[in-house]
Parts: C-alpha cells; sequence; structure tokens
C-alpha cells in the first residue's frame, strides 16, 4: 500500500522502483512493460503476494504471459527489479517499513443518513 499511496500523492518517483498491483493495475503495467520492451530497456520484474511475503511465491520474470498468469494464484504486486542495486561493503541493502495505526477515526457524513 505504500507505494499505492505514495503513486497516488505524487506520481511516479525516481526514488522509488516502479510497482504495480495487477488487479487495478494491470493496463497501466502492460503499457509500461511494452514501452521498455520497444525502447530495449531491461524488462524483469519481480512478482510477489500483495499479502505476505513468503520469499518461495517470489517470482523474477521478463516474460509478460508469466507474469499475467500469477495473478490466478490470487492478488499480486508486480515491482521493476534493480538491475543496479545500493550496495555497502558488498551486501544488498534492504528497507523495510513497518507502521503501527494506534487509533483509527471514522466521519460520518450526517447528509448521507
Amino acid at each position: 500500500m505504500l507505494a499505492k499511496s505514495l503513486y497516488s500523492a505524487y506520481g511516479i518517483s525516481s526514488h522509488t522502483e516502479l510497482t504495480y498491483l495487477l488487479d487495478s493495475q494491470l493496463n497501466m503495467f502492460v503499457g509500461e512493460y511494452t514501452e521498455r520492451q520497444l525502447k530495449g530497456l531491461d524488462n524483469h520484474w519481480i512478482i510477489k503476494p500483495f499479502v505476505g511475503s513468503a520469499p518461495a511465491e517470489f517470482a523474477v520474470t521478463s516474460n509478460l504471459d508469466m507474469i499475467i498468469r500469477c495473478m490466478e494464484a490470487g492478488p499480486r504486486l508486480v515491482q521493476k527489479y534493480i538491475e543496479r542495486p545500493l550496495l555497502h561493503e558488498g551486501h544488498k541493502l534492504v528497507f523495510q517499513f513497518f507502521v503501527l495505526i494506534r487509533k483509527v477515526l471514522f466521519f460520518i457524513n450526517s447528509s448521507s443518513l
């Protein structure tokens, strides 16, 4: 959801890798994939479950048909594979964000009651 929120607020950013939720952004992804293919750019993508992150459920491919077929296993997101990742002393850096929601407020529009 972080990628979707950032995209909604700021559009595509050079600070995050391209990420698409396949169930709702398939057309946008296919457009990006096709454009990269026509330009001869690297087109490897990581496919991940939308919920959970068991490494056994990840796949890396440049095959568009395979990416689309992965949707049959449930909600998936696809993220551009980083060709040259940031390394620190020869090791890839990985950032994870954890968010704690302490309070949820619901606003009811009185005119709709």
